[in-house]
């Protein structure tokens, strides 16, 4: 019997990860399993977002100037995980790790505690990344994630690839996604200066929500936005907020894109604005389970995305729910956006189809899942 599950994320910021921790944190404790969350440092305003029976269980943290900060959150979780697992009855208890999951699969062996490790991004990402640090982990995860007792990946493209690098199975389970919650915060209003603007183009107002980060590669956003034969009839909102920012505020000047793209900067509830919008795009250079574009669906918002790796291609049902372009193909995508200015009907169309198939994200569906593996796990003695 389950009795115990550790979440384990040594850093609770503001991105898809910890939000899908915070999820099965709380889910998990509406079941009446007692649940703990292991962490070192958080966001303002994260461990709110908890429920009161989560029982947050922050760990010693000294600051570096020396260490990346991702190195010194492991490095100092590392040795207070490993007496916090001693204290706990490996009997009934599991862990979930979310971050820094090879650190926790090695505490967990040694304390005969069961872990489920989740995947979050395709390996292939790495191609992307200047951090050394990131390609060391990525370079490691075949050989620590193999000694897991299950492994969980968002999309099923991730979760076949990473199968052929450990060896053995790796279960998909679809973020969590809270239709009702996305159709409550739609009433929200926005700022009146943006709901004349929206009205000033109306039918053609598009809009993309994500991090101003490399991995969201906006500037093939810009550009191909920029190229489009009717930009001029169009507005372009990008809701986010990152360290790419100046950078694509300079190519939007350059442009001379400024009365036609606004950076509205970092949105709690960015479902107000989506329903203002007329077309959602995405064109990361690599996702996992790309929130952004399901809730665009779910909130009714036609899309296009980059068929980049793993997620998108999955959501729009391989182009039948919305458009596919290459990843950091400006002129396609320029392309498909000049052919929904055009004529927005067909996109309308897709958008059936993907909506259709959204009961795969639906919270029931994931919380089903997760029992699921961790009741067979609890089987296995």
């Amino acid at each position: 019997m389950i009795k115990k599950v550790i979440i384990f994320i040594p850093a609770i910021e503001k991105g898809g990860v910890e939000r899908n921790a915070i999820w099965v944190a709380n889910e998990l404790a509406s079941k009446k399993i007692q649940v703990d969350v292991v962490f070192v440092r958080a966001a303002k305003g994260q461990c709110e977002k908890f429920a009161d029976g989560v029982a947050k269980v922050q760990m010693p943290l000294k600051k570096s100037k020396l260490l990346n900060q991702r190195i010194n959150d492991a490095i100092y979780i590392r040795k207070s995980f490993d007496k916090y697992l001693q204290t706990q009855n490996s009997d009934n208890t599991i862990v979930i790790a979310f971050q820094s999951a090879s650190v926790a699969i090695d505490i967990c062996r040694k304390n005969n505690v069961k872990i489920v490790c989740r995947l979050s991004n395709h390996p292939n990402a790495v191609r992307y990344e200047k951090s050394l640090l990131r390609k060391i982990s990525e370079w490691l995860k075949p050989y620590t994630y193999k000694k897991a007792d299950a492994v969980i990946a968002n999309s099923k493209r991730l979760s076949r690839d990473f199968e052929e690098k450990i060896g053995k199975t790796v279960i998909t389970v679809y973020n969590p996604i809270d239709f009702d919650r996305i159709e409550q915060l739609k009433q929200g209003e926005i700022e009146k200066e943006l709901v004349q603007e929206a009205k000033e183009y109306e039918g053609k107002l598009l809009i993309s929500i994500g991090r101003l980060a490399v991995q969201k590669d906006l500037e093939t956003l810009i550009k191909g936005y920029a190229s489009c034969k009717y930009y001029r009839e169009s507005m372009l909102w990008i809701i986010g907020e990152g360290n790419e920012r100046e950078k694509l505020q300079k190519i939007i000047e350059q442009l001379n894109m400024q009365e036609h793209i606004r950076l509205l900067g970092y949105q709690e509830n960015v479902y107000k604005y989506l329903k203002y919008a007329d077309l959602f795009i995405q064109t990361s250079l690599y996702e996992g389970c790309p929130n952004a574009l399901i809730e665009a669906i779910a909130a009714g918002v036609p899309a296009i995305a980059t068929n980049c790796l793993s997620g998108p291609e999955e959501v729009l049902v391989g182009g039948k729910g919305g458009d596919l372009v290459s990843v950091g193909n400006v002129e396609q995508l320029a392309e498909r956006i000049d052919a929904f200015l055009e004529n927005p009907n067909y996109l309308k169309e897709k958008l059936t189809v993907a909506k259709e198939n959204l009961y795969r994200y639906s919270a029931e569906n994931v919380s089903r899942q997760y029992m699921e593996i961790l009741y067979k796990l609890m089987d296995k003695e």
